[in-house]
């Protein structure tokens, strides 16, 4: 987001590139802009060059499934069960 951000993009733009509404951008952006304690975008433009935040080549944040989750994994498991148990999980034939 940061990266679009230093590039000039619009909030619009920016929720185009990232299949998000032009709100969720703007509160993104929003956010960013008070973390990094600065006032406009050429602030957190200007910050984020100085500051290197832009030439990073892993990610600055770790995968979105990067440990399991247990109580999702166990409901999927659940439901599947139950499914399976009113019928909906098995196959015609």
């Amino acid at each position: 987001m940061l990266r679009l951000v230093a590039a000039g993009r619009s909030n619009a733009q920016i929720g185009a590139e990232l299949f998000i509404s032009r709100a969720t951008a703007a509160v993104h952006v929003t956010n960013i802009m008070r973390k990094l304690d600065v006032t406009n975008r050429m602030q957190a433009a200007a910050l984020a060059e100085r500051d290197r935040l832009l030439h990073s080549q892993q990610p600055s944040c770790p995968p979105a499934r990067s440990k399991p989750r247990p109580d999702r994994d166990v409901a999927v498991v659940l439901w599947a069960r139950t499914s399976a148990h009113r019928g909906w999980g098995r196959a015609e034939g």
